[in-house]
């Protein structure tokens, strides 16, 4: 039977009272995914008990990494009290090492990222989106097959800083302190505001912003130089492939918000167009039967509450057969 894991037993295990079997025992619970964020508040709570020193979790997990390269046999839990004696400081940043030496020794297994310590991870499947609260009081709605990573430790401290893979609509809170808020894309351009309400895509095909309220900052690097650009409410900022910059004005908002209510608003989209948003919302694979058809371009505004609702309108808008089998769809037109 496996032991009752208690958040006095994990306690027990930041100060470095627990026994070797315990520690296995914890070991064993944390491979369970489910138990991982338990483990991670209990870590912060503990942390809030202890003496009022700053940890330095970037230099001691560096130290930790040299240590166990230098000395790859003693890769396990115990080795972590074996390191040398230093000054107090330091011993704090160990007490906090010996506190996560379990995920430590797990992370240069292979088993977990190092990520998974910094970051809480926001997903969604494919066809689902997410509506979050962060700590600071901002709102975030994730579409379809996207991430967001928030850090664990200081987020609202001194700034906001997330990362985003996919797609997203932010509403920031302002704080008092004026902490601006990043977020960072897989692409190469990131998004500064104080407070407002934008969208941000970033996927493999480019990259858009598009500012509903307020004023964002962009950053993005273009022919090797770092630059900087600033959007009003109503401005589109659209990023190619390579990373190429085209500013459009004016633009109806809502349009780049539809996802939120599950709402699809095409403008002068293709099919071919409309399959790489298939391929990227839903995992499908996408096949077009004549290059004349993919071209063919969908205009209106739909609601559709799943991915076969959406393919049996595209089917009447255009006309077409629409043939689906597991996970690849192809589009014929009817003679």
């Amino acid at each position: 039977m496996n032991p009752m894991i208690t958040k006095e037993l994990v306690f027990a295990h930041f100060a470095g009272k627990t026994t070797p079997l315990q520690k296995r025992q914890i070991e064993q619970w944390l491979h369970d995914e489910t138990n991982q964020e338990s483990f991670y508040q209990w870590l912060v709570d503990w942390e809030r008990q202890a003496p009022p020193y700053a940890p330095e979790l970037d230099q001691a997990l560096e130290r930790y990494v040299q240590h166990m390269q230098n000395h790859p046999s003693m890769a396990s839990v115990s080795s972590v009290e074996t390191l040398p004696d230093i000054s107090r400081k330091s011993r704090f940043s160990i007490r906090w090492l010996a506190a996560a030496a379990v995920l430590i020794g797990l992370v240069f297994a292979g088993w977990l990222g190092r990520n998974r310590i910094y970051y809480q991870t926001y997903r969604t499947d494919f066809g689902q989106t997410r509506s979050l609260t962060l700590s600071d009081g901002s709102k975030v709605t994730l579409n379809a097959n996207s991430e967001l990573q928030v850090p664990r430790f200081g987020f609202g401290a001194e700034t906001r800083e997330v990362v985003l893979f996919g797609e997203a609509f932010f509403s920031v809170t302002h704080q008092a302190g004026h902490q601006k808020f990043l977020v960072k894309t897989r692409g190469d351009f990131n998004v500064t505001v104080l407070g407002t309400e934008f969208t941000v895509y970033s996927r493999t095909r480019g990259g858009k912003v598009m500012l509903r309220r307020g004023k964002v900052e962009l950053s993005y690097t273009e022919n090797r130089q770092r630059r900087q650009v600033m959007l009003k409410p109503g401005d589109l900022a659209t990023f190619s492939r390579q990373n190429q910059l085209q500013l459009r004005s004016q633009v109806e908002p809502e349009k780049f918000t539809a996802f939120t209510e599950k709402r699809f608003v095409f403008e002068d989209m293709s099919l071919r167009e409309f399959g790489d948003m298939l391929t990227e919302n839903y995992g499908l694979q996408v096949e077009i039967s004549s290059d004349q058809l993919a071209r063919r371009t969908l205009v209106g505004s739909f609601r559709a509450d799943n991915v076969d609702d959406l393919l049996d309108i595209i089917s009447e808008v255009f006309g077409i057969r629409v043939v689906r089998h597991d996970d690849t769809v192809r589009f014929v037109e009817d003679h």
